[in-house]
């Protein structure tokens, strides 16, 4: 599955369209391979449902979501909920072989992205902020990390 690293900054033109970053193009292009497979050059945008933002998942990710969403049941409450939440406004976006792509209006709406923007990786998954939220956002996570004295869970190292 695709790995993102890094932020991005990049500015939105007046037709919607924007460059996706090289780095985050390198990582999905590997993850598909075979440059005539129907999802070389493509990846997934959708609202998320917790942030003003856009998340972004390779075709791997959104089909492992789609996966793990089949164990629920399937007219339950939850599994309506989800799916909605994580599929109803999703969108297959494609670029081209410079790396543009038309950003929705809807995502742009729904995500209040103005003219600059950011887009922020998430290991598996990235996001797209508005430049000046994003900044914020990235100085109030840092000091509650701080403040968390947040660790990653595992294998604990020899003192």
């Amino acid at each position: 599955m695709a790995l993102f690293f890094n932020s991005h900054r990049a500015k939105l033109d007046k037709k919607g369209r924007v460059s996706f970053p090289a780095e985050f193009r390198a990582a999905l292009e590997e993850d598909i391979g075979d440059p005539t497979h129907k999802d070389y050059r493509a990846f997934y945008l959708r609202p998320h449902h917790l942030y003003d933002c856009c998340e972004g998942l390779s075709p791997k990710k959104l089909h492992s979501l789609a996966e793990r969403l089949n164990q629920l049941d399937d007219y339950s409450e939850e599994a309506e909920r989800l799916r909605e939440t994580l599929f109803g406004d999703t969108a297959r976006i494609v670029y081209d072989a410079e790396g543009r792509f038309s950003m929705p209006q809807n995502l742009i709406a729904d995500a209040k992205i103005g003219e600059s923007l950011v887009f922020t990786a998430r290991g598996d998954t990235f996001h797209v902020w508005d430049e000046q939220a994003f900044e914020q956002r990235r100085a109030g996570q840092r000091q509650q990390g701080r403040t968390d004295r947040l660790t990653v869970p595992g294998e604990r190292r020899a003192p």
